[in-house]
């Protein structure tokens, strides 16, 4: 990670406003989908403990090259870890003026300046809106999981020693359907309205 920051900062002194320089930037060094996939998961769930928190940013990348595998470039990738504070609210972590805000990150705050990368963003959110955050798919993937889950709810009430816990297990997954509902109703317009800080 220290050499990939090593990298990044010869770029980050540079002015990636600049259309060719950041083009040339990602096609060098990261796969910028794997970087806007995990920003807009984290983003879409609430997840305060991620790159605001310096914290909870994982990447990876393969040192050798096979022009017959697209994974193996050489390029930096990301990976989505610890959403344990997922859904446990709606603030919306892609404004600069929050706490936790995730342009506290200098990687993020680069990028931010360019109008491609905001673009990319945006369209990027909109297409996930229709495909893997699609109400209905997530809310079929919300009641698959409280289903599989029903069956230890007891055995974890007795080994946390926790009286309340049955209802506390239903009023957190009541909380999560109406974060999916503002979610859906309210994540591409803010998103929208937030990239405006950075033009």
């Amino acid at each position: 990670a220290n050499e990939c920051l090593d990298q990044l900062r010869t770029y980050f002194a540079l002015n990636l406003q600049d259309d060719n320089i950041y083009k040339t930037f990602i096609e060098e060094y990261i796969d910028i989908n794997s970087f806007i996939d995990v920003i807009l998961a984290n983003a879409y769930c609430s997840n305060w403990d991620f790159i605001g928190n310096f914290n909870n940013l994982k990447m990876w990348r393969t040192y050798s090259i096979d022009k017959n595998n697209p994974y193996a470039d050489g390029k930096w990738r990301f990976v989505i870890h610890d959403t344990d504070f997922a859904f446990r609210e709606n603030t919306n972590y892609l404004d600069r003026y929050v706490n936790n805000s995730y342009s506290r990150f200098f990687f993020l705050s680069q990028l931010l300046k360019s109008n491609l990368f905001r673009n990319q963003l945006y369209q990027r959110a909109v297409e996930l809106m229709e495909t893997t955050f699609e109400h209905q798919r997530v809310f079929s993937l919300l009641d698959t999981m409280k289903e599989a889950l029903q069956p230890y709810q007891l055995t974890s009430m007795i080994r946390w020693g926790q009286k309340n816990y049955l209802v506390y297990w239903g009023d957190q997954y009541y909380s999560v359907k109406s974060n999916l509902e503002y979610k859906e109703n309210n994540f591409l317009s803010i998103l929208q309205e937030t990239l405006k800080q950075y033009e």
